[in-house]
């Protein structure tokens, strides 16, 4: 059915599909069910909005409520994220945008042109809603993620099957892990996409981050080219 798709599509699997079916028989004006996740042994928490039509049966999933906790820090961010027709933030770019990265998604403006944005919380403020008020960096604002891996001796740019997993993974807000040519041996990496300072942050295989000098050591003197060849170069810098 169109809402249990929809649930699914938006990261909740089919866990609810049985729980959701049994509130549209009721006719309920409108309901909500809770489920949550694990990342990086992290917690999410989320509590799904539905409500029926004023003119049909159809139901329809609105929004929901999601709430990171983060037991090591004793931290808690929460946020609520609307659907528009069905598509909006998944629950995988929630818990990423609620640990403070970044999600390339395609937006619509006020006259229903589409256009593509990163977007990113700012936790300094919210909004009327109690939310964080989301930061909206488009195409235009100049961050080529493409051109800004190809600074750095990435050997999955070697492949292009590769880069475009890359490329996806960050998209969704994802720290990734990457093979990185250091001193001609290599070496295990974590990238995650940074748009508002237009480059990526990178951490090494214990997931520090490496320090402003060690990554502008890493830099290339020229940018891997598309179509990506295999590089041979070598950075001087000791990581």
């Amino acid at each position: 059915m169109f809402v249990q798709d929809n649930v699914k599509y938006m990261g909740f699997g089919d866990r609810l599909a049985d729980q959701i079916a049994r509130n549209m028989e009721q006719g309920l004006p409108e309901f909500t069910l809770k489920a949550d996740s694990t990342y990086n042994q992290k917690k999410i928490e989320a509590e799904l909005h539905f409500r029926k039509s004023d003119k049909s049966d159809m139901y329809f999933f609105n929004r929901y409520d999601a709430e990171l906790k983060d037991d090591a820090h004793n931290k808690t961010r929460a946020q609520t994220f609307y659907l528009d027709n069905g598509k909006g933030i998944t629950l995988k770019e929630a818990y990423n945008l609620l640990e403070g990265r970044s999600v390339y998604k395609k937006l619509e403006n006020r006259e229903g042109e589409a256009y593509n944005a990163w977007l990113k919380l700012d936790f300094n403020a919210k909004d009327k809603h109690n939310n964080y008020e989301v930061k909206k960096y488009n195409d235009n604002f100049g961050f080529d993620l493409d051109k800004t891996l190809r600074q750095f001796p990435i050997k999955d740019l070697e492949s292009e099957n590769l880069t475009n997993i890359l490329k996806h993974s960050l998209t969704k807000g994802n720290v990734q892990s990457v093979t990185v040519t250091v001193n001609g041996k290599a070496e295990k990496m974590f990238i995650e996409a940074n748009p508002v300072e237009k480059t990526v942050n990178i951490y090494d295989g214990q997931m520090k981050p490496l320090a402003k000098e060690q990554k502008q050591g890493l830099m290339m003197k020229d940018t891997v080219k598309a179509p990506v060849q295999k590089q041979n170069r070598k950075s001087s810098l000791k990581v």
